[in-house]
């Protein structure tokens, strides 16, 4: 009645009640409140707060319905198909783990499933995953990482006896406690076994988590696509100190692609130049944990701990001084009464503290204006003693002044005497080591040889400058002296011309920046290859990045980029490839597809700020993505004109498809009258075809008229499929009007006038003044 105040009992307030009452927690009441009450009941546990999640599995704490007991608890939900099967491994994983000690792992207990939504459930260690605590306070000290890779070790070596691996050891799920509960303060591994049981497999074909979760992922795991095994929890291991010991990930990625493909690659650098303080037994054992090929890492958990030698006293200190100091000690464990009860505690507590510092704050004012009369008092019997000296006040303060200055020089002195001091260890941290070493130590020193631009600071690599007047930009140009990462530009301000020869510019190594050129062919010069038209950038590598650059073909059958990868007699054989191209502010004129993609693997092509003035496609595939091969296809602010379609699939793999991302922001696609969005080549495609194309997206502008998908027959005829062949999300149909002619300036392509309601004021499509004219 108190909080209703005249109100009807409505459930929310009747749930205010009983959340001030301590009888529900705020994350049951915001439960209850949005009608999902009934998931706060998992088998005989109730869900009180959440947790951070493991990327597969949302996580909880939860209190038994009858004892009372709290427990750790995943809960996740599977398809029909897989939920008998996924709970009978759960149901084994627990068995095994009945004999598992509690030191440093905390083993399942129980699980159980309804239907389709399965759950686990563990011990509850009270504290903060390690990478929640890097969020607030940086790095861990290379003495504390040290100390938290010994501890991990006796669970890691009791679950390799019994046969079983943790399959998820990364910074999100080593939990860091600071003490209570009857344990000391350590580190925790909750739930060893559990992605093992859930997602045995992992690889191109299983991209569904956020990018986090594959951290420390190995790269056989990825290339095979087999189950966690000692190899690659040792190489978790090794990714896992790492991050610890840099404050970083050792294999980036801001996406699942990224991260997999960085995973598969396995390139994890030295730790010694981010941590030069770390202990060489660290460093050794994180060097040869991370090693590409798992018969170069240490032969078990057994090995690895001796690399990394029992745990000292000081070790324990160190670790336990930083938990103990850092870590949030308030209990969480007992969610109800002692709820209240330590609110209460907080509320006294802070009121004392208040009445103390206001004492203080007296106690300092009233000793201020006792000290200040005392010195008027003395200053009036001077005066009044020696009334004969009043002229000579100003020099005693003249004198006085002197005097302070005369301090404040001394203590600048020190205070640069004690920088000087201290310059040797700054100068570990990038200061000048000039002060402590002298000029004759300075004459001594090489000159340091710092690099011409940004790009030779990112890559170490010299940039290659293509003059305007270069003889390259009037003579055909197939191939370029270029080494990995390099990057291709115009003198300073000023854009190149790159006139391409009749088979194609080729480029063999990866990573190969071009930024503000213009790729021309001027002529209908002989084709090298007949049975296919060559492309002006012919792409042999995993990826290449286009930046401010223009393609421009007197043949418009010729494609703009043909990506090739691996080539023909590649060594990829036994491993998955992968790549990405990256298109920013580029102009495509009279010119077949964009981007002819006939990679395999796991490929991304990502456009921004783009016009397509050609007459194919923006991406035209050579078939369907197999299911290990996932494809992604990303346009920001992208402009198609009077052309062909958006993607077109000249064919589809023998077996099942792989999953086509087609993800569209802000665009315009307004090609020829009757060209479909989407074309796929051969027979009519199955439900099953048709759902593996996921379109994604937000803001983007169709013209009416305009079919959505379209089959290209083998005779080449082109028929219409129905509207709702493919599910597209963020597509709008509206009447678009441009700025002018396509023919004429790039400013002419620019949308001007729309009919749909768009959640952003800003104009779809290209920003005209940001590409070269």
């Amino acid at each position: 009645r108190r909080l209703a105040r005249g109100v009807p009992m409505f459930t929310s307030v009747w749930v205010d009640a009983l959340v001030q009452a301590g009888r529900l927690t705020p994350f049951q009441a915001a439960e209850i409140n949005t009608q999902r009450g009934e998931q706060l009941h998992a088998g005989p546990y109730v869900l009180f707060r959440k947790l951070p999640g493991l990327g597969y599995a949302d996580v909880y704490e939860a209190s038994h319905v009858e004892t009372g007991s709290v427990r750790r608890l995943a809960v996740f939900t599977v398809s029909d198909d897989r939920a008998e099967e996924t709970a009978r491994r759960l149901e084994g994983l627990v068995a095994a783990s009945v004999s598992l000690p509690r030191e440093g792992i905390a083993p399942m207990e129980t699980a159980g499933h309804d239907g389709t939504r399965l759950w686990a459930a563990c011990d509850a260690p009270c504290g903060s995953s390690a990478a929640e605590w890097m969020i607030r306070h940086g790095r861990f000290p290379a003495d504390a990482v040290l100390e938290i890779a010994r501890r991990m070790m006796p669970g890691l070596i009791a679950l390799e006896k019994a046969g079983l691996c943790h399959g998820d050891l990364r910074a999100a799920t080593l939990l860091l406690t600071g003490g209570g509960v009857g344990k000391i303060p350590g580190a925790w591994l909750p739930f060893p076994g559990l992605r093992a049981a859930v997602r045995p497999r992992e690889g191109y074909a299983h991209a569904d988590l956020p990018p986090e979760a594959f951290d420390g992922l190995a790269p056989e795991r990825v290339r095979d696509g087999t189950p966690p095994d000692v190899p690659g929890e040792i190489f978790a291991c090794g990714c896992l100190w790492w991050h610890l010991l840099t404050g970083r990930d050792p294999l980036p990625g801001g996406d699942a692609l990224t991260k997999l493909q960085a995973a598969q690659q396995a390139a994890v650098a030295d730790p010694q130049p981010l941590a030069p303080e770390a202990p060489e037994t660290l460093l050794k054992a994180i060097r040869l944990c991370t090693q590409a090929l798992p018969e170069k890492r240490p032969h078990g958990m057994a090995e690895l701990a001796s690399i990394l030698g029992p745990a000292t006293r000081e070790g324990d200190m160190a670790l336990r001084r930083l938990l103990t100091s850092r870590l949030d000690r308030t209990s969480r464990r007992y969610p109800f009464v002692g709820r209240r009860a330590i609110g209460r505690r907080w509320k006294i507590g802070l009121a004392v503290a208040a009445a103390c510092l206001l004492m203080v704050f007296v106690v300092i004012r009233l000793h201020g204006f006792a000290r200040r009369d005392r010195d008027a008092t003395a200053v009036l019997s001077n005066n009044a003693n020696d009334t004969s000296n009043l002229a000579s006040v100003p020099a005693q303060k003249q004198t006085t002044t002197q005097n302070r200055v005369a301090r404040q020089n001394r203590a600048a002195t020190v205070r640069e005497r004690s920088s000087v001091a201290t310059a040797p260890s700054r100068s570990r941290l990038g200061f000048s080591e000039k002060s402590r070493l002298g000029s004759s130590e300075e004459s001594k020193r090489p000159p340091i040889t710092r690099p011409s631009n940004l790009s030779e600071l990112s890559t170490g690599v010299s940039p290659l400058i293509l003059a305007a007047d270069d003889p390259m930009g009037i003579s055909p140009v197939a191939r370029l002296p270029l080494t990995a990462g390099q990057r291709v530009q115009g003198p300073s301000g000023k854009r190149a011309t790159l006139n391409v020869a009749a088979e194609g510019l080729s480029i063999d190594v990866p990573g190969v920046v071009f930024e503000n050129i213009d790729f021309v062919r001027p002529s209908f010069s002989a084709r090298a290859d007949s049975t296919a038209p060559p492309a002006l950038l012919v792409l042999r590598a995993s990826g290449v990045e286009l930046r401010g650059c223009t393609f421009r073909s007197a043949d418009p059958s010729i494609d703009a980029v043909r990506w090739i990868h691996p080539s023909a007699g590649g060594d990829t054989a036994l491993s998955l490839p992968s790549g990405r191209v990256t298109i920013d502010r580029c102009i495509f004129r009279n010119v077949a597809a964009a981007v002819d993609c006939r990679a395999r693997g796991a490929v991304a092509v990502r456009f921004s700020n783009v016009l397509h003035l050609g007459a194919g496609p923006l991406v035209r595939l050579v078939r369907l993505p197999s299911p290990d091969e996932p494809t992604i296809l990303v346009m920001d602010q992208t402009t198609l004109r009077d052309g062909g379609s958006l993607v077109q699939c000249n064919g589809q793999p023998s077996g099942s498809v792989g999953k086509l991302s087609i993800e569209t922001s802000r665009c315009v696609f307004a090609p020829r009258p009757g060209q479909p969005l989407v074309v796929l080549a051969g027979k009519s495609p199955s439900d099953a075809v048709l759902n593996r194309i996921v379109w994604t997206g937000q803001g983007s502008l169709v013209t009416p008229g305009c079919p959505i998908a379209g089959l290209l027959n083998p005779s080449g005829e082109l028929r219409e499929l129905p509207e709702d062949a493919l599910a597209i999300d963020g597509l709008v149909r509206s009447e678009v009007d441009f700025a002018g002619d396509a023919a004429g300036r790039i400013s002419n392509s620019a949308a001007v006038h729309w009919l749909a309601p768009l959640k952003s004021d800003a104009s779809p499509g290209i920003h005209a003044a940001n590409l070269p004219e």
